[in-house]
């Protein structure tokens, strides 16, 4: 029966210590060239499962991941506006682009853009060392304008957690930085443990001051910071915006702000951006939830706020903005999602 079945060989009962060894020496000599078959078709398919693993772990994770941190050491000078505002423009259809508020005790973003949700970047603190880009996306809020935000924690007792681990954020953009052409960050005005690290992995730091001798003598000493920690690539890796500049008339009385060619002489940069003051443009933005850059897009602020999200993308990525179509103005929702 068992030469029947296909053996080969067989040993009968009972069968000595040496009968059995050589017999199996001679099956695994015989079966050589069967078992180096085998042994090509598992690497194969081990080759191919990893090849597999590896598209799969890349997937989305190929974007340009430009990281651009937006700071001033002087608050109320219109950093959180410019940040908002450059994360909306940029957002379009082939472009995703994420905005992080790592202002973490009093941040603004969730008022600028009405978010409601009560995910912030705490959710993550538990899943640092392992951060699943599902979870990441689940935990972000997506504004009308198609950005997506990592909001700060809502009061600021809560940011202890984020304090004490300060490098936390800068973990988590350096995590996830390629799965976006663009990430945006809102800083607090100070350089600490938690914004020096963001603004070693930025791309590019917009500094923004406003004309006022305060502002600009603030904005002189941080860049003398910036020289001593990144030299030579200080002056590729800083840009200048102005904010709140008010326009110049003639017989107006005593000049209210400093020119913009004193500026550039005193810092020695040029002036990247130039946001002009419209206070009442800007608290008409803030009060219902939208970007600046809803309203009136031909006329300021509004209009150099997208020169200066232009001009990022074009140095950045080598592309001129493309126009949003007539869906996807629909569908980020520019001056018909107001505050309910």
């Amino acid at each position: 029966n068992a030469m029947m079945a296909g053996a080969r060989n067989f040993l009968t009962k009972p069968t000595s210590h040496a009968d059995l060894s050589n017999t199996i020496r001679t099956v695994y000599r015989e079966y050589e060239p069967i078992r180096r078959s085998y042994k090509r078709i598992d690497e194969n398919i081990l080759q191919a499962a990893m090849m597999e693993s590896q598209q799969v772990s890349t997937h989305e994770g190929t974007r340009e991941g430009h990281v651009i941190v937006c700071f001033s050491p002087k608050g109320g000078v219109g950093t959180t506006t410019i940040a908002t505002n450059i994360a909306s423009a940029l957002t379009s259809r082939n472009t995703k682009v994420l905005l992080v508020d790592a202002d973490v005790q009093f941040g603004d973003i969730n008022v600028f853009l009405n978010l409601k949700s009560q995910n912030t970047v705490l959710s993550l603190m538990k899943n640092l060392d392992d951060l699943d880009v599902d979870l990441f996306e689940n935990i972000l809020e997506t504004h009308g304008s198609g950005v997506k935000v990592l909001r700060a924690p809502d009061r600021p007792e809560l940011a202890d957690e984020i304090i004490q681990n300060p490098s936390s954020i800068s973990q988590i953009v350096e995590k996830v930085r390629y799965f976006y052409d663009y990430i945006i960050i809102d800083t607090a005005s100070r350089l600490d443990e938690i914004s020096v690290p963001l603004c070693d992995l930025a791309t590019l730091i917009l500094i923004v001051s406003t004309p006022t001798l305060p502002s600009i003598r603030s904005v002189h000493s941080v860049l003398g910071v910036f020289d001593q920690l990144y030299g030579e690539k200080s002056k590729e890796k800083i840009r200048l915006v102005l904010s709140k500049v008010a326009e110049e008339r003639k017989n107006s009385g005593p000049r209210t702000s400093i020119p913009r060619e004193v500026i550039v002489k005193h810092l020695k940069r040029d002036v990247y951006g130039s946001i002009p003051d419209d206070e009442k443009i800007i608290l008409q933005a803030i009060n219902k939830g939208t970007p600046v850059i809803a309203f009136e897009r031909e006329k300021s602020p509004s209009k150099e706020l997208l020169q200066l999200a232009q001009q990022l993308r074009k140095d950045l990525s080598g592309e001129e903005v493309a126009a949003n179509t007539p869906e996807e103005e629909k569908r980020s929702g520019f001056g018909l999602f107001g505050r309910q």
